[in-house]
């Protein structure tokens, strides 16, 4: 149970070496234990939901360009499948796309835009196996 939780921890996926500079002007890459960053659970959580965000509002962003206004329509299943979605693939978008560094409002936007792109990619498969 231990590796599952620590699959979804994205505080085990911060593994980006730091390049320290030294006194003397050279450089040299920062012990583990200097670069450790500890990601809060409320930015976690927050991320999560970016995600989700961006699939649950995916097919809106579809509907506007296709010129075809109407209600959003939010069922349970497919908060459902977004919430599947989002603790799958975020843990691997935390550790190969995000810099520890950058702004938490970057990191956020990150992770709706790969909301938006997996729901769009996941639409396009099913029309393509659904004929």
């Amino acid at each position: 149970m231990s590796a599952i939780l620590d699959y979804f921890d994205l505080n085990k996926r911060v593994s980006t070496p730091s390049i320290k500079v030294l006194p003397d002007g050279s450089h040299e890459f920062a012990s583990s234990s200097e670069t450790a960053q500890v990601v809060p659970v409320w930015k976690q959580i927050t991320l999560y939901l970016g995600t989700v965000v961006g699939i649950l509002f995916s097919p809106a962003i579809t509907a506007f360009q296709a010129a075809k206004l109407g209600a959003l329509s939010i069922t349970i299943s497919a908060v459902i499948v977004s919430l599947i979605i989002a603790f799958l693939l975020m843990p691997t978008i935390f550790e190969k796309g995000v810099k520890s560094d950058s702004p938490f409002i970057v990191q956020f936007g990150l992770f709706v835009q790969h909301g938006v792109f997996w729901s769009v990619l996941l639409a396009a498969i099913g029309k393509t196996i659904g004929g």
